[in-house]
């Protein structure tokens, strides 16, 4: 799996990260056809990305909450 974060051009101190991904990527190295992602917050995404952004089919898994 790899890490993801914003553009490469940008500085370390506001890069963003996005969790991580396993899957096709396009030649801008964007998640781009079907992928799996572990977001930072516990969900998961499996399913289709063009140029980056979630696309198409896909299955959205919430991280279940502990009961409080």
């Amino acid at each position: 799996m790899s890490l993801d974060s914003l553009e490469s051009g940008q500085s370390p101190e506001i890069s963003l990260f996005l969790g991580e991904y396993e899957g096709e990527r396009n030649e801008k190295d964007e998640r781009h056809g079907f992928g799996r992602a572990l977001l930072p917050n516990g969900d998961e995404y499996e399913g289709d990305y063009k140029n980056g952004k979630r696309n198409g089919n896909g299955k959205y898994t919430f991280l279940k909450s502990k009961a409080r």
